[in-house]
């Protein structure tokens, strides 16, 4: 399928400063959008774009997000206010923040005549310990961290506005992305803040054996997934958006080790709760409903993502 013919459209980018937001905006913006760019945070002038609108505020400010959606046609919804690895802390703030927020960003969209909101949900927390790999869409979902059940809750909330408003949408589980842009000193982004240790000539810490498998997927594809789910045409549905393959850490140090040519010290750390030992993501019905599919192996991926930070750090 190609890319749908967005250049008389304009989007907001909800979380434009994260590592999938920014490089959307970009994407987006190269493609001719007019694009809103929203985020909590400044970023820093970073889009070298006429076409692109920088708007910093508050999420749960209703005016703002009144004053951001206006105009638009799509809505990319990337905000989220946790992590999988600390929601579990907090379950009321994480409930309260991501799915309440949500709605409201759902009845400014309603107000504002937004045709549709693609969501990035997360293939990796809504499933909670899978029954069969690799995942399909109507796999049961039993996430085990607060994280989970707020994107599942979002999703749910976007089909009840769909029946109660019309409101179009689009949910994408994503596997885990990574690539240029991700940041070293996250704590999210295995593959980022494994590069940077190994960057930085530090130890690669490891939760637990090592052997949990993930399913990565290159940003540039994450990103066409996005671009694709925004068209009109693409029914209110549901999609895994990974590499349909699964790699253990074990696997991905190996392939550091390789594409670096640097030694890749390990020091292993406990094993945590809240993380499942394998998520492969099933991607047919991606392939058959978006015409998606990857394009850019994790070796290479993992080659752009080194060229990148060393490009950087001199």
């Amino acid at each position: 399928m190609s890319h749908p013919d967005m250049t008389k459209k304009t989007a907001a980018v909800l979380g434009s400063s994260g590592f999938i937001g920014s490089n959307l905006v970009k994407a987006l913006a190269s493609r001719g959008v007019g694009v809103k760019a929203f985020d909590k945070y400044p970023n820093g002038g970073t889009f070298d774009s006429g076409l692109v609108r920088e708007v910093t505020g508050d999420f749960f400010n209703q005016g703002v997000l009144d004053e951001v959606l206006a105009g638009c046609d799509v809505c990319y919804h990337l905000v989220s206010t946790t992590l999988p690895s600390d929601s579990n802390h907090d379950p009321h703030f994480d409930a309260q923040s991501n799915i309440c927020g949500s709605i409201q960003l759902m009845d400014a969209a309603v107000r504002r005549g937004v045709k549709k909101i693609v969501f990035a949900s997360s293939g990796g927390t809504v499933y909670g310990p899978p029954a069969s790999v690799p995942i399909v869409e109507t796999h049961p979902t039993e996430p085990i961290c607060s994280y989970g059940i707020a994107k599942l809750a979002i999703e749910k909330y976007l089909e009840l506005y769909r029946r109660l408003h019309g409101l179009g949408y689009c949910c994408l589980r994503l596997a885990n992305p990574y690539g240029p842009g991700q940041r070293i000193n996250s704590v999210q982004g295995v593959v980022a803040v494994f590069l940077g240790r190994v960057l930085n000539d530090e130890p690669v810490e490891i939760w637990g054996d090592g052997l949990v498998v993930r399913d990565f997927v290159y940003i540039g594809d994450a990103v066409r997934a996005l671009i694709l789910a925004s068209d009109e045409k693409i029914a209110p549905s549901v999609y895994n958006i990974g590499s349909g393959l699964g790699s253990s850490l074990r696997d991905i140090l190996s392939l550091i080790a390789k594409v670096t040519g640097r030694e890749v010290k390990i020091e292993y750390k406990p094993a945590r709760k809240f993380d499942v030992l394998s998520n492969i993501l099933d991607i047919a019905k991606a392939e058959k409903g978006l015409g998606w599919r990857p394009e850019t192996a994790l070796e290479d991926g993992l080659a752009l993502t080194w060229a990148f930070l060393t490009t950087q750090s001199n």
